[in-house]
């Protein structure tokens, strides 16, 4: 079964002319696989959480939005974020514990597949602990003689 984790949130622009909005990062480790992450808009959430409910599952519910929301986040955007991430795993975490839910087609578009399975995909994990073995060189002292 998936774990999801919500680690953190960023702003983000797709397109010329379009407002910004916020992504939530979310780790997704399953067992014997590495772990990756995932980006997802609240909408998606929300789309998520309609059609499990549709289909049967009980949730729980998600944050508040719309309107208040909104003056929310311009009032005060760090504590408005903080309410939502914390609801969102809430359901995230709802959704961890169940593997009929887990099994539902939406929850798998959701989640998607690991990146390293896609066709393509080159992991560049590798190169990264030949980038922390390289140090700067000491800085040279210099002493002045008078």
């Amino acid at each position: 079964m998936f774990a999801l984790r919500i680690t953190s949130e960023s702003y983000a622009k797709r397109r010329r002319g379009q407002q910004s909005f916020v992504q939530f990062h979310i780790d997704v480790a399953a067992p014997d696989a590495p772990t990756f992450t995932i980006c997802k808009r609240f909408r998606e959430f929300v789309a998520l959480h309609a059609t499990l409910v549709a289909a049967g599952f009980q949730l729980p519910g998600l944050p508040v939005s719309g309107p208040l929301m909104s003056l929310w986040l311009t009032w005060d955007s760090a504590a408005a974020l903080a309410h939502r991430k914390f609801f969102l795993q809430v359901l995230l975490q709802h959704m961890n514990t169940s593997p009929e839910l887990q099994a539902h087609t939406e929850f798998k578009t959701f989640v998607g597949s690991r990146p390293d399975t896609k066709p393509g995909y080159t992991s560049l994990a590798h190169f990264r602990s030949s980038c922390d073995v390289v140090r700067s060189p000491a800085p040279v002292r210099r002493t002045s003689h008078h």
